[in-house]
């Protein structure tokens, strides 16, 4: 197809016809048609197209919720051919099963978050070019800059559906769309698009993602504050599991036999969790040391008769 569509040397139709004969997948030839447009538009040989079906098939089931070609039609012509890595967040933003037009089966579902009209207003509007062009400057980042260093602390696969979360966000800001759950955002609104916003966005996945492998520095790799720099001081009390010979007590000394984490409400990100590592020794009741709070974190290893022992037994 790509040698075709490049060459020009057949029709898109016939491209369309011959791609829908060979996909396992079965769709209707004006929906085929405008996917052929939109890899054209994009260039079937760049990334985003990898991205994009990688995605599709990880999270979608073609069976149950479809978007209609029309989307294809209005992103391709509008955003494919000049802002590459912004239509592929937006294409996969749009797949989202939360907003979703309901038909009976066997008629798949039509996703719908955004509607065709959405694609060609936003573009259509005065100095939207701006803004489009440091979107898309801080999503190629993602992929040049955090996605290889990513790889290096998990999967290629698991850093790559990280980087996707990132995508669906920036398209839910740049489009003003109720934020999605692939990642929390909090104290900041979607819409209305500023490199400020986007800046405030990109380093709440900075976080979101340090947090998800503590061992990796991703955040400080990257001149963020991590979520434990950027809570605000004073103690932080939650739950733990206790012992089967007694509770434990407020102050009480602990010592961690198996690195687990555990939710610490704060101010402002009630499902911030701490990570609770192995020789720590931790005054029940307060934050260990080095996140900010005024746990004092002594190694009480040498102490075994002034601390009861934590561990994990799935309790964490």
């Amino acid at each position: 197809m790509e040698k075709a569509a490049v060459a020009q040397r057949v029709s898109v139709g016939t491209i369309a016809t011959v791609v829908n004969l060979a996909s396992p997948v079965k769709m209707s030839n004006s929906t085929m048609h405008s996917l052929v447009m939109f890899v054209m538009s994009v260039g079937a040989d760049h990334a985003t197209i990898d991205r994009v079906c990688h995605h599709h098939a990880m999270t979608v089931n073609p069976n149950e919720r479809v978007l209609l070609h029309t989307f294809y039609d209005a992103v391709g012509q509008e955003l494919a051919s000049t802002w590459k890595h912004l239509s592929a967040a937006v294409v996969m933003a749009a797949y989202s099963p939360d907003s979703v037009k309901h038909n009976v089966r066997p008629s798949p579902d039509h996703c719908g978050l955004f509607t065709p009209g959405d694609v060609k207003t936003l573009a259509g509007g005065p100095k939207q070019g701006d803004v489009f062009t440091y979107v898309e400057a801080a999503l190629q980042t993602a992929v040049d800059t955090y996605l290889p260093f990513l790889a290096k602390a998990a999967t290629q696969r698991q850093a790559a559906e990280d980087v996707d979360a990132l995508f669906i966000q920036t398209a839910h800001l740049v489009w003003g769309k109720k934020w999605a759950t692939v990642f929390p955002v909090k104290d900041l609104t979607p819409g209305k698009p500023t490199p400020e916003k986007l800046t405030a966005l990109v380093h709440t996945w900075v976080r979101w993602v340090d947090s998800r492998y503590s061992t990796a520095n991703f955040a400080t790799s990257f001149g963020v504050k991590t979520l434990a720099s950027t809570s605000p001081d004073g103690d932080a009390t939650f739950d733990l599991p206790s012992l089967p010979q007694g509770p434990f007590k407020v102050g009480e000394q602990l010592v961690v036999k198996t690195r687990f984490t555990a939710t610490v409400p704060l101010k402002g990100n009630n499902t911030f969790r701490c990570d609770l590592q192995v020789g720590r020794g931790n005054h029940y009741g307060r934050r260990p040391a080095g996140d900010g709070g005024e746990g004092d974190g002594r190694d009480v290893q040498g102490h075994p008769a002034e601390a009861r022992q934590l561990q994990s037994r799935g309790e964490g």
